[in-house]
């Protein structure tokens, strides 16, 4: 009796672990499977994660809204267009999950494997900026379609921290993993879109020049003091 009573508490306790791990997978893209790369781990009683898509040059993306319900799983990527959610069935043996990848009400298939312990990439905290950089900053990038942008920079008791907010893809706030300042210069990244931002701020300290690059273009941007 006594054996079977830890052998069903064994089994409750991988269940519950299961999600844990490195994944590895693609997702059924109507031109091409996409390959990409899911970390999954609890910290503190709390599930942590981030994602990296190497066709698009993202990597070390959070994830957020992490629940776990029986053999069913759900985790959002953090700060992107679309609300971009994965709904996850985990098999019975714990290796393997599938399911669908839903943005903007759009669902596209997905399949991911376990491959090993995970490698989550939390946010590192970034040094306070000077005091001429602080503020909301408003520009626009000329794509196909022109897009305004809002960046807000501000310094608290752990350093600065940023988000930039995408005003004609519904407001969507993209979270910015790392601040550097060098000089008079600002560079930004944002993995959450494989994205970065360089911006040199003038004297008067009203104005950025500089770019923004994604998937190896370079788009001129010029950002004003709101």
């Amino acid at each position: 009796m006594k054996l079977l009573v830890a052998g069903l508490l064994g089994l409750n306790l991988f269940a519950a672990q299961a999600p844990r791990g490195h994944w590895t997978g693609k997702m059924a893209l109507p031109d091409q499977p996409v390959d990409f790369q899911v970390d999954l781990d609890q910290m503190a009683g709390k599930w942590v994660g981030s994602i990296s898509i190497p066709a698009r040059n993202a990597s070390g993306i959070p994830l957020d809204n992490i629940s776990a319900s029986g053999e069913q799983f759900v985790f959002r990527i953090q700060g992107a267009p679309g609300d971009p959610t994965f709904h996850a069935s985990i098999s019975k043996d714990g290796k393997s999950m599938s399911g669908d990848f839903i943005m903007a009400g759009s669902p596209i298939h997905f399949d991911l494997t376990v491959a090993g312990e995970p490698k989550v990439v939390l946010p590192k905290a970034s040094p306070a900026v000077p005091a001429g950089f602080v503020g909301e900053w408003d520009g626009a990038i000329e794509l196909a379609v022109r897009l305004r942008i809002l960046l807000k920079l501000t310094n608290g008791p752990d350093g600065a921290t940023a988000v930039l907010t995408s005003v004609d893809q519904g407001n969507a706030q993209i979270p910015v993993s790392s601040i550097a300042v060098e000089g008079n210069k600002l560079t930004l990244e944002l993995a959450a879109v494989g994205g970065q931002l360089t911006g040199e701020l003038d004297s008067a300290g009203t104005t950025m020049t500089g770019a923004w690059r994604q998937a190896g273009k370079s788009l001129y941007l010029n950002l004003k003091r709101k």
